[in-house]
């Protein structure tokens, strides 16, 4: 869908702020040429766009009222001026506004995917995920979707655990043809990131690289090539990213929790900890963070505030292996054979490959005393897929134990 005259599609109408004062200056110009030509809705147009990327919102809702002054004589140009200030209202916080005018639109029939991923967009951020992928599911096939879009499509399929679609989309998409005008990066670091919780190591390194090499500062790529050079067991450049990724977005959850694992395999425990901590405020449900937490206690044998890590995991997913490996971990150290030998069982029959269970029979068994027993256990389990971090792990919890 386009404007009749600026030929400009609803997708051009941005979101970002920047606040510089080149913009301001621009701005002002605008304004100047618009008390010559106030019935010029290019020049509003593009007034409009300047104004919300400068974060001038009050100037930005005057323009929208201008526009409005208009539709009697130009009635083509209201739904564009409609979306344009849903898209205020969604970044001034406005966002049942923003729903009424969105969904308006798509009530006259205007469809366009910007509408769409909006709208989506708006679910996304209530954590309505099923309505956001049910918008946004009919714009998967398109080639020319924008990064936006396919990066939202992306983390909504990734807060769902709705992995192996999401993989299969990102190779569909490697696979085709990408509009020149349409290339973008983030999705292909939003991809690295699913192929990494996906254990898919190998893509997720790639992907990162490419996504970074685009942009160096989209977040899930820093954090992904992070995580993967943690695996590695190069922890100064796992710093060196997640340093950086936090300077883009402080309240990052994912960020603080695989800091918060660099600074337990530093034996920096109590940093670890409070890591953790910053990263559960933000991401609570979390199991990856709450694990973490479980074992950075662990390692300093305070088994009750570990089991306490272990079970809030477990409130919150009963059926993953790790948790309950994690539980056998705490039983086997306690001496409680029967419980941990239960849990061993339930973790094992969830995952096959669970660390924590084995190392669980491990200290069962009287291995764990055998350095390089855990050693041979930690690669044979887990290869390529989570490097020497959980090795690491499970090395300073047995030397804890001795």
């Amino acid at each position: 869908m386009r404007e009749a005259q600026g030929e400009r599609t609803m997708t051009d109408t941005r979101t970002a702020q920047g606040g510089s004062a080149a913009m301001r200056e621009r701005l002002a110009r605008l304004e100047g040429y618009l008390q010559r030509d106030p019935h010029n809705t290019a020049l509003l147009s593009d007034a409009f766009d300047t104004a919300l990327a400068a974060g001038e919102f009050a100037a930005a809702q005057r323009f929208v009222d201008q526009a409005a002054a208009l539709f009697d004589a130009q009635p083509e140009q209201r739904p564009y001026w409609q979306f344009r200030e849903a898209t205020l209202c969604m970044t001034t916080g406005r966002d049942v506004e923003a729903q009424q005018l969105l969904e308006a639109l798509l009530e006259q029939g205007i469809d366009d995917p910007a509408v769409v991923s909006n709208l989506a967009q708006l679910a996304y951020r209530h954590g309505e995920d099923e309505r956001a992928l049910a918008l946004l599911q009919p714009l998967a096939a398109r080639h020319d979707l924008p990064d936006a879009t396919a990066a939202l499509l992306l983390r909504t399929w990734h807060r769902l655990a709705k992995l192996d679609e999401a993989m299969q989309w990102v190779g569909g998409r490697f696979a085709a043809p990408v509009p020149a005008t349409q290339p973008g990066v983030t999705w292909v670091g939003v991809g690295s990131l699913i192929a990494l919780d996906a254990g898919q190591a190998a893509e997720a390194k790639t992907w990162s690289e490419q996504a970074l090499a685009g942009d160096d500062r989209q977040m899930e790529a820093l954090v992904v090539r992070a995580t993967i050079a943690l695996g590695e067991d190069d922890g100064r450049l796992a710093h060196a990213l997640l340093e950086r990724a936090l300077t883009i977005n402080p309240r990052d959850g994912r960020t603080w929790s695989t800091l918060a694992f660099v600074d337990m395999l530093d034996g920096r425990l109590d940093v670890a900890e409070a890591h953790f901590q910053r990263s559960l405020e933000t991401m609570p449900n979390h199991i990856g963070t709450w694990h973490g937490l479980g074992w950075c206690y662990l390692i300093q044998r305070d088994l009750a505030r570990a089991q306490a890590a272990f079970a809030a995991s477990l409130e919150i997913d009963r059926n993953f292996g790790e948790t309950h490996g994690g539980l056998a971990v705490i039983a086997a150290l306690e001496g409680r054979r029967d419980e941990a030998q239960a849990s061993i069982a339930r973790a094992l029959g969830l995952d096959a490959t669970s660390l924590s269970a084995r190392y669980a029979q491990a200290l069962l068994a009287g291995e764990a005393s055998d350095p390089q027993a855990i050693v041979r256990l930690s690669r044979r389990l887990l290869g390529a897929r989570a490097g020497g971090q959980a090795l690491q792990v499970a090395r300073r919890i047995e030397g804890a134990a001795g």
